[in-house]
């Protein structure tokens, strides 16, 4: 990992402990910010006021340009701030929270999110009913609209790309959106799964998909941390796949709830995002797996470079390929890692479902058709390949 600058800011504890009858959970709550002086009062009073209060709050500073620092200096004197010189990404960010962290149980919360009243007390809760788990996430609702679901976690295509589970699900008709546009940022494909009930009982999914979870502390360096090549896009989904692979559980806890400001972002990351999807099958997937699915990868590099022809985008396709390319070496040493921690297999933990995709990159319609056409092809394929992955 890189050397990461940082600067310290204490303060007196912010609240006191809690002891459970069964398991003593002790939380430190860590943020991570980056010009956030717009939205940091607004997420850091969610955790102070939270029912069940933690052990700590700690505010990780990723070198914003703002005033941010100064904002939670002043405005909440008894909250640890750490500053960090460099903007070390997401995934350098998520190491400083969890080393900066007191207590064994660390919850991990972007600046962009704020937690329900009762989201720890509910994921608490989640953590005496399962011990053995190595992380308890909330359910992730909009706060655009607080009554829809972004996502209760996420499953990996076998292509390499996020499969939401329960994206946009309206979870109560009670409750009305908060502001006038749309929260909607996913393209769905069957608007009739809305009549399946949503869960309301803690179940096990694949990968975490980042804004705010509980993580045991000790299940991180178990892995060896966060990979920060992995600067922005995949940091939590290739982590937390990874703690998967190596046999931990992770738990989606609807009853515990979080709200994340949704913003359009169009192609800012595309390059980042096409680098460490290839990045993550390489270092994930067992070659057999690689080797069964490489047609359907063929077929998808092309429509994904038609798409991006279609935006003009091209360049920044090849230039990532051409990083894949570089990192070749790295890739390689790290893939040897995680392929000795794996416990289990890929036919176990990939899925061959619907491709979601961010709807402000397809108003096309032909592009929408296309992405349709190209997620039922790739499930058909996935029919017969599952059966012959490592």
């Amino acid at each position: 990992m890189s050397t990461i600058n940082i600067t310290e800011a204490y303060s007196s504890p912010t609240v006191s402990r809690k002891t459970t009858s069964e398991i003593q959970v002790e939380i430190s709550v860590a943020i991570l910010t980056y010009n956030a002086q717009d939205r940091i009062h607004q997420c850091l009073n969610s955790v102070i006021n939270q029912t069940h209060s933690p052990d700590e709050i700690i505010v990780i500073d990723n070198c914003s340009s703002d005033q941010t620092a100064s904002i939670v200096t002043h405005d909440f004197p008894n909250v640890r701030l750490v500053v960090n010189q460099t903007n070390s990404g997401c995934s350098g960010g998520r190491n400083l929270q969890v080393r900066h962290a007191t207590y064994p149980f660390v919850m991990i919360v972007d600046d962009d999110a704020f937690l329900a009243p009762d989201c720890l007390e509910e994921l608490e809760k989640a953590v005496q009913q399962y011990p053995d788990a190595s992380v308890w996430s909330p359910r992730i609702c909009y706060e655009q609209d607080p009554g829809l679901v972004q996502f209760d976690g996420v499953n990996l295509h076998f292509l390499g790309e996020a499969v939401l589970v329960n994206p946009e699900r309206r979870m109560t008709s009670g409750i009305q959106p908060t502001l006038s546009n749309t929260a909607s940022n996913q393209l769905i494909e069957e608007r009739s799964d809305d009549t399946r009930p949503l869960p309301v009982n803690p179940f096990r999914i694949n990968i975490q998909g980042g804004v705010a979870f509980l993580i045991k502390k000790d299940a991180v360096s178990k892995i060896g941390g966060y990979d920060e090549s992995y600067f922005f896009g995949r940091s939590d989904g290739e982590f937390t796949f990874r703690l998967t692979l190596a046999g931990h559980e992770i738990y989606t806890v609807p009853a515990a709830l979080t709200y994340h400001r949704m913003k359009q972002r169009g192609f800012t990351h595309v390059d980042r995002q096409v680098k460490n999807r290839w990045s993550m099958i390489l270092q994930t997937y067992a070659w057999r797996t690689i080797l069964v699915v490489l047609p359907a990868l063929v077929v998808y590099e092309l429509s994904v470079i038609a798409f991006l022809t279609m935006n003009r985008k091209l360049g920044r396709y090849f230039s990532a390929n051409w990083e894949v390319i570089k990192m070749l070496p790295q890739t390689m040493r790290k893939r040897r890692m995680v392929q000795a921690l794996k416990r289990r297999g890929d036919h176990e933990l990939l899925s061959g479902g619907f491709i979601n995709m961010r709807a402000d990159l397809c108003r096309n319609p032909l592009i929408r058709f296309g992405h349709l056409a190209m997620c039922r092809f790739f499930r058909g394929y996935w029919t017969c390949a599952k059966w012959f992955l490592g």
